[in-house]
This record gives structure tokens, sequence and C-alpha cells, in this order.
């Protein structure tokens, strides 16, 4: 079974499912809201156990996901979802060895999934305007082991060159899509999807407009929604907690018009 080893990151689950990210290192004490762990002595524990604190409350130890990492991680902006994400990758069908164009960093979220589909024969490379957003993505790809794999760019791809025909995949999030339309059409393989998430139907539609213009078909825009249910003895409805609106997602695909 798989163990805490010296730099590991732990998820530690309260009995109320509350969630803390922990890095295992030295002979610190880590402190919490139900009493303090010495981070030495939970080196060689088995992830799924149970730990105590010196209050004798417990905590879950489990092994953080890219999705533990995505909710905890720092955000200068607002992220793109996981179920939005989700379904951009499966829809795409991306793969090991694939290479993706993104503008719009932002925090990384979207970039940390597609790094790890394409790894480790594959690359993202992304764009981010501003330097200051730029580092935070950076230290997030850090955090979770996949910067080997990004290729992280800042500048305004308005103002770049792409290579015709290089990548497997693309992807928009920034407030005026319809301007990159074009460079995304020169940089995607053919048959291959480009991707826009925007918050604004006036985006959305300049957006699909200029799709068509450019040379791509299939052009749809959907949203996506997500509802959980509480699941109790004595009752079984939808909680009253729910992510509402995130954005649109609109995709299309390229043909060749030459």
């Amino acid at each position: 079974m798989e163990k805490v080893r010296q730099g590991d990151y732990i998820l530690l689950m309260d009995e109320k499912g509350r969630k803390i990210i922990v890095k295992v290192k030295g002979e610190g004490v880590f402190h919490t809201h139900l009493g303090t762990l010495g981070l030495s002595d939970l080196m060689d524990k088995k992830f799924g156990s149970i730990v105590k604190t010196n209050l004798e409350k417990k905590f879950y130890l489990l092994k953080p996901t890219l999705l533990d990492f995505l909710k905890k991680m720092g955000r200068p902006t607002q992220i793109i979802y996981p179920k939005d994400i989700g379904y951009m990758i499966v829809t795409c069908g991306l793969s090991s060895g694939d290479k993706v164009i993104e503008c719009g960093t932002g925090s990384g979220a979207l970039t940390i999934f597609l790094a790890n589909v394409v790894k480790p024969r594959g690359k993202v490379v992304t764009y981010e305007k501003r330097k200051e957003f730029a580092e935070t993505a950076k230290v997030n790809f850090e955090r979770v082991g996949l910067d080997k794999y990004i290729e992280l760019r800042v500048g305004d791809l308005l103002e770049e060159e792409v290579d015709e025909g290089e990548y497997d995949a693309a992807f928009l999030d920034v407030d005026a899509p319809w301007l990159l339309v074009e460079k995304m059409y020169t940089a995607l393989k053919p048959s291959r999807y480009l991707f826009s998430f925007s918050p604004s139907i006036n985006q959305i539609q300049k957006t699909v407009l200029e799709m068509k213009r450019k040379g791509f078909i299939d052009i749809k825009t959907l949203e996506c929604f997500i509802r959980h249910m509480i699941i109790e003895e004595t009752r079984i409805r939808p909680d009253s907690r729910v992510i509402g609106f995130t954005g649109y997602i609109t995709h299309a695909r390229k043909i060749d018009v030459r």
C-alpha cells in the first residue's frame, strides 16, 4: 500500500468533510481547528488511514487529486470549473502526445488538466498577458508536478506568430475571443477543435460569426450543469447549495478551406 514520504502533499479531511492540503516536511507541527499533528508522525502512514490530533480528533489521511489541488490553489482570477473542463477534454479526444495551445492562462486550472492528459509526450503552450497571473499559475504548475509539460509564455497572443497546423486542440478564455479565431485556425491541424469559454452571450455571438467566416464547422454552444444530492436515512433531495452559472462553452472544428 502507498505510504506518505518526505515531501509528499497529503489531504486531511475531518469528519464534517472539511479538507486541508499539507506538505509533509521536517519536524514541524501542523495546527488545525481540531488540534495539532506532528508532521514527522505522518511519515510512513498509509494513504486512506485515520490519524488523530493531540485532542484525539480524527482526520482521514488521503492522497490529493488534481481536483483537490484545484480547489485549494491560488486564484487571482475566476477559474474554469471541472464540469466544464471535463466536457471539453472528452469532446476533443485529447491523449498523450498531443500538443495544445491555450490563451488566457489565468490561475492555470484548465492548463493543469490539459497537461495531465497530454503528458508525458505532449505539451501545452499557454499565453497569459498579465505577469502577476502568470506567476501564480507557474507556482500552481510546480505544486502539482506538471510544469515540465507546460510552456508558459507571458505576452499577448495577438502580437505573436503561431506555427501553422501545429496543434491538436486550442482553448480560449479571454475577453475578446473572436479576435483570436483566425490565429487559432492557423495554429490548428485540420479537423481539430477550437474551444472558447465565455460568460457573455454577446461574446459568443461575435465568436461564432467569426468561426463561420474563417472556416470552422460543427459549431455548438452549451452550458454544463451539475446538481449534488443529499442522501440520508430520513431524506433524499437536491442540495440547496449549487454552483450556478459558470460560463458558456463554444466549440467548433477546423476544415481546410484552401
